[in-house]
């Protein structure tokens, strides 16, 4: 798997909590391990390009911005007009070091983590430097972000602000030169610092803007895109993939990725905890519920992926239905605004004993999975609307928390 972003979490969480229809211990169901695949993960290899395995400070801006800027609020209800949650979405789970975040265990697959390190003047596209324009605009005429802008009479101002978003302090790393001569050496790509992308990865198993030699044009984007960058910097990224991707699983190249929380937060790390509140997110107009179109289509057939469930403790686990339709399988339930697109149909999880395993739902999304309660064997009962029933074996072991 190779993930861009935000993608790299959304990967660790689902190699630690996916279960296996055949795991080989407890430890196995956590981390991909099945007997299925001769003991070895269902992910060969992870390598992530500027994950925010810590956390994007950029996330805390967003925050802050929402709740002590110019117009409370106004970042919140923006995104609710683009039909876009900031509160309880993505944003929330990426400030450092958030709960989400904490929850990631140890990634037991071969991982290598590729960090940027760019710098808004450098970005062709001029997204990054519009960004930095609005955020100095967003923020109070006496408020940090402001304040940064013009530390010390800065020449550098685009500089000074982006050394503040990610280290709280203008005046780190230094700014040096002024005009169109202005430096710095980045320890962040403009989305996420240089430290959190690596995620206590050893050094073996990184790469860095200065392994590319693209210090201060990798920017968060242009790992990909172009557009941030040049066809020459994607090509540089995708020739260090490739070459990963074609060393052994067991070479230096490669490393699980650690818990989050098995290291203590640095000094900069808790400033950002303890200084920028989640709750901050919550301020403004809150978005209206997504309107979607009740169409549900006739499947001729259903399935349960795992087909039955290995339970060891009380880990929440997921049942992914699938409904065939037109001679393909496809989600039983992915809602759309559109009737001819709209697969709105309604799953339900029953437990025939409450005592072996219980169902958990998802208090944001409604989503519902099965929680071990106790030693013994029991079947889940997956009802999806006008096509049926399917039954899913259970048996559970043991609990631990």
């Amino acid at each position: 798997m190779v993930t861009h972003s935000f993608g790299g979490v959304v990967a660790r969480q689902m190699i630690q909590t996916q279960p296996d229809p055949n795991p080989l211990s407890r430890r196995s169901l956590e981390n991909f391990r099945t007997a299925a695949n001769w003991g070895h993960g269902s992910v060969h290899k992870l390598i992530t390009l500027a994950a925010t395995h810590r956390g994007a400070a950029t996330a805390n801006t967003a925050a802050y911005i929402n709740a002590q800027g110019s117009v409370r609020g106004l970042a919140r209800e923006t995104a609710c007009g683009e039909g876009a949650y900031i509160d309880k979405g993505a944003i929330r789970d990426q400030m450092v070091l958030s709960d989400a975040l904490k929850g990631l265990g140890e990634s037991r697959v071969p991982g290598h983590a590729i960090a940027g390190a760019g710098r808004a003047t450098l970005d062709p596209s001029g997204n990054y430097l519009l960004s930095l324009t609005a955020l100095i605009f967003a923020d109070k005429s006496d408020g940090p972000y402001e304040r940064a802008s013009s530390a010390n009479n800065s020449a550098c101002p685009s500089d000074t602000l982006s050394n503040y978003v990610f280290n709280l302090d203008p005046n780190v790393p230094p700014v040096l030169g002024s005009g169109t001569k202005c430096s710095v050496v980045p320890n962040y790509d403009l989305v996420v610092s240089v430290d959190s992308a690596l995620g206590l990865m050893p050094p073996t198993a990184t790469t860095t803007a200065s392994d590319l030699d693209l210090v201060g044009f990798l920017n968060h984007s242009a790992f990909h895109d172009p557009t941030y960058g040049s066809a020459a910097i994607v090509d540089k990224v995708s020739e260090r993939v490739v070459f990963l991707l074609t060393q052994d699983t067991g070479s230096q190249h490669f490393a699980s990725f650690p818990a989050v929380g098995s290291v203590p937060p640095t000094a900069l790390e808790e400033r950002f905890t303890k200084e920028f509140d989640p709750a901050w997110l919550e301020v403004g107009t809150r978005c209206p519920a997504p309107s979607y179109s009740a169409t549900c289509p006739a499947y001729r057939a259903l399935q349960v992926i795992p087909a039955q469930l290995h339970l060891e403790d009380s880990t929440r686990m997921p049942l992914t239905v699938y409904g065939l339709l037109d001679g393909e399988w496809v989600l039983a339930y992915s809602p759309t605004s559109k009737d001819s697109t709209s697969r709105n149909c309604r799953i339900t999880l029953t437990t025939s004993d409450s005592s072996v395993a219980t169902i958990s739902t998802n208090e944001v999304t409604g989503a519902q999975s099965v929680v071990a309660a106790g030693a013994g064997a029991t079947s889940i009962t997956v009802t999806v609307q006008g096509a049926g029933k399917v039954s899913v074996p259970v048996t559970v072991a043991d609990v631990h928390d």
